[in-house]
């Protein structure tokens, strides 16, 4: 820990890493100030070499202590970017079903959102359908073209370009690559 920093920016840069919110983690250290001069003072402590050292520092403890780094959440938001709904269904006697959890991989498993049962009652006899979600694949790929330095539109052009349909989830219309 730097000896050479106050306690107020000491407990700036532990609020900080909370929520990266330079503004009120400038209010919470103890700052007495209005939100306005709350912001620049933040922008000029983000600004000191040993404010940002101390950050790293402790992000750097965080990431040991809860196992969780950049490359963890890769691999996290891989499984969604890339995920196959093919692999989240088998055809059966009955017609098509979803695959046992326990026979799924973590990497399609880890791809989806929800999973819901609905079960309908008819003279006939009962019937249960599944419905599955999965992530978004823009979103996730939005989120790693950001954290890799590449922009959203060179990774949406890239899964195109693999034969990957891709649809914006807003308006559920397939993305065009110019």
């Amino acid at each position: 820990m730097p000896k050479d920093l106050t306690p107020k920016q000491k407990r700036f840069c532990e609020e900080y890493i909370k929520d990266c919110n330079a503004t009120q983690s400038y209010i919470r250290a103890g700052y007495k100030v209005s939100a306005d001069v709350a912001w620049a003072a933040a922008s000029r402590l983000l600004g000191n070499v040993k404010v940002q050292a101390y950050i790293q520092e402790l992000q750097g403890m965080r990431s040991s202590r809860t196992q969780i780094d950049a490359d963890r959440v890769l691999t996290e938001l891989a499984k969604i970017a890339f995920s196959d709904i093919k692999n989240v269904f088998e055809l059966t006697e009955e017609g098509l079903g979803l695959k046992p959890l326990d026979q799924m991989s973590d990497e399609v498993s880890g791809a989806i959102e929800s999973l819901e049962c609905v079960t309908t009652e008819t003279e006939a006899g009962s019937r249960t359908v599944v419905k599955v979600r999965l992530h978004s694949k823009l979103s996730a790929l939005g989120a790693i073209a950001k954290l890799i330095g590449m922009d959203k539109e060179a990774a949406i052009k890239a899964v195109i370009g693999m034969g990957y349909l891709v649809v914006d989830p807003r308006t559920n219309e397939a993305v065009a690559v110019d």
